[in-house]
């Protein structure tokens, strides 16, 4: 049976994406998630800073091993975008930690153990982004609301809103003074209506602010139960999680998902060269 090894950067994911998405392809054995820090807590840019370097090269060593121990495994790396990144930005940071593992001295001091691992890489792991973060998607689907510990209705209308492009009008969300509790809704001054997982706090929480949502939690339980034909019914909305799909889809050898595929991610963009299925 062909498999399917997620490489994951958050609690939330490690604990339930593999059995959120099992429904959707039942015919492959879906592995534990393997956590790694998450690459995207710092803004990647263009040059990538050198301190960011050692956190993408510890994604790109997990690939890398996985890919080359498992011939009938798919491998995912999967983070979240974050508010303050460009996937264009990310994906270079993964594509230039790939190339600079496989001429690590301990792979390119044998030139057939590099190509070895460069042609399995290249074809059987990809990079995917969660846009910015995995609650966006719960928007999408109301029970999974409610499974988070939801309290009060969402303002969030995903029938009219890409909850990729995640934006909330409400202002008992967005009018309280920033907290200094790094943790706390309120924070995220001016951004703060862009943050799906700030404002699930929020739908979570008590009249005096006090909110019950946990990843590890409430966040496992809306995840695994995620209606994902419902989030990405919409044609044109979630690109970044269809190109995910769509990959997996591929793998297995089963119909694609229609619709539009975030093309830094996409299996379906042309691109001069590739270092892993998808990048």
């Amino acid at each position: 049976m062909k498999r399917v090894q997620l490489v994951v950067t958050g609690r939330c994911e490690e604990l339930a994406l593999h059995t959120s998405l099992k429904p959707l392809f039942p015919e492959l054995e879906w592995l534990r998630p393997v956590k790694v820090e998450s690459l995207t807590s710092a803004p990647p840019r263009a040059p990538i800073p050198s301190e960011l370097m050692t956190t993408v090269g510890q994604l790109a060593h997990q690939l890398m091993l996985l890919a080359d121990g498992d011939d009938e495994c798919l491998v995912l790396g999967v983070d979240d975008l974050e508010l303050h990144n460009e996937p264009p930005h990310v994906v270079t940071a993964v594509r230039e930690a790939i190339t600079r593992g496989l001429n690590h001295p301990d792979i390119a001091n044998s030139a057939q153990r590099r190509d070895r691992i460069a042609a399995r890489v290249q074809a059987r792991c990809s990079f995917h982004l969660l846009l910015p973060l995995v609650e966006a998607y719960f928007f999408a689907d109301v029970p999974a609301l409610t499974r988070a510990g939801a309290q009060r209705v969402s303002r969030v209308d995903a029938s009219s809103v890409d909850v990729e492009q995640f934006r909330v009008v409400d202002e008992a969300f967005t009018a309280p003074p920033d907290s200094s509790d790094k943790d706390d809704w309120r924070r995220g001054g001016a951004e703060r209506h862009k943050h799906p997982k700030r404002y699930l706090k929020f739908l979570t929480s008590d009249p005096e602010g006090s909110w019950t949502y946990r990843e590890s939690h409430h966040g496992k339980r809306a995840l695994e139960g995620l209606a994902w034909p419902r989030v990405i019914e919409h044609p044109t909305f979630v690109s970044g999680v269809r190109a995910l799909i769509n990959d997996v889809a591929d793998f297995a050898e089963v119909p694609r998902q229609p619709g539009e595929e975030l093309p830094e991610t996409s299996l379906g963009t042309q691109r001069y060269s590739r270092v892993l299925r998808n990048l």
